[in-house]
């Protein structure tokens, strides 16, 4: 099976400081239809950000918010088969935190999920 795969986390990245004190970021992420069809948003953020997110999904999807250390990859959320999810992250390192959905089955149509996510310290 072939897994597409896309990416935001170049053309996306915010610093704390400009999302804190605000009203937060809506994003509305594009996914294909293909089962295991895989998409990505990545923020900026830094060690004790406080980071509430929630995302809606018209069909069930795999979700996870993940960063990178230098031999691992940490997954703080890590939800399979849900149509929605909100919560709550207290950054641990400095770096770059991804949003993943995975498309766990096959759907007629390319369709959007609503991300909603504030940063505050």
């Amino acid at each position: 099976m072939k897994i597409k795969y896309m990416c935001f986390a170049m053309c996306v990245s915010f610093s704390a400081q400009v999302l804190a004190g605000g009203k937060g970021v809506e994003r509305e992420i594009s996914m294909e239809s293909s089962a295991g069809y895989v998409a990505e948003h990545c923020i900026w953020v830094k060690p004790g950000n406080v980071l509430d997110y929630e995302t809606k999904a018209p069909f069930a999807v795999n979700f996870n918010i993940h960063f990178h250390t230098a031999n691992d990859v940490v997954y703080p959320v890590k939800e399979d088969k849900v149509l929605e999810h909100e919560g709550q992250v207290v950054v641990e390192s400095k770096g770059e935190y991804c949003f993943m959905w995975k498309n766990i089955a096959q759907q007629n149509a390319d369709y959007k999920i609503a991300l909603h996510y504030k940063i505050t310290k």
